[in-house]
């Protein structure tokens, strides 16, 4: 799984910050860069991914991801993706996802 494969099945994320309810509903259409992570291993575990993933929660499936992530390291970048998607720095979320699936810790 690469963070291109990722962007490929979910290409248009959204801001998940504060103002952001008030702009779209949230829809099962709507999602941020992590909520594509979550997405995607859902859809391939049979179950249904946050589509705005708290930094906690991302960071859980960051490691669920990438097995070489320790928590303190997964947390950096969880925080880091959703910072940069919550500015709309997207292409920014983007690389950041994908440093974090290839990471060795």
């Amino acid at each position: 799984m690469t963070a291109q494969e990722i962007r490929e099945r979910y290409p248009h994320p959204q801001s998940g910050s504060t103002p952001a309810p008030l702009t779209y509903p949230r829809l099962e259409d709507n999602y941020c860069v992590g909520g594509a992570l979550c997405k995607y291993l859902a859809s391939a575990e049979g179950w249904q991914g946050a589509n705005f993933p708290m930094v906690c929660t991302l960071c859980d499936v960051l490691q669920e991801a990438n097995e070489h992530l320790a928590y303190a390291g997964a947390l950096r970048r969880a925080k880091g993706i959703t910072l940069a998607n919550d500015c709309g720095q997207f292409d920014r979320a983007w690389r950041l996802l994908d440093l974090a699936l290839k990471a060795k810790r």
